[in-house]
């Protein structure tokens, strides 16, 4: 099981998620606990609107794809932590992941 903890850029305090089971997305975990980030496509890797950091944790996440690295080479915010919440799938484990959302989100 994880711990998630949840940043905002330009909001509030951060939101801790306990007890999150492994093989889900990080976007599936978000939407299950209410946090509003944008996932125009649906959640399939054919955007970028669900873009997040990943702050702490990366190691506990499916590798990236060639296929999300690709989309966010268009993210204009990008950093070495950038992920797409749609394709961070959690690794069997436990552990802390701590996630910062963009400005806007």
């Amino acid at each position: 099981m994880y711990t998630i903890i949840v940043s905002f850029t330009d909001k509030k305090s951060p939101l801790q998620l306990k007890r999150i089971a492994a093989g889900q997305t990080l976007l599936e975990v978000l939407l299950n606990d209410d946090v509003n980030i944008r996932h125009d496509c649906g959640g399939v890797c054919h955007c970028t609107t669900c873009h997040i950091y990943i702050e702490k944790g990366g190691n506990f996440l499916e590798e990236p794809s060639k296929r999300e690295t690709d989309f966010l080479k268009k993210v204009a915010q990008r950093k070495p932590e950038s992920r797409l919440a749609c394709q961070c799938l959690l690794l069997a484990g436990k552990g802390e992941i701590t996630v910062r959302l963009p400005d806007g989100e």
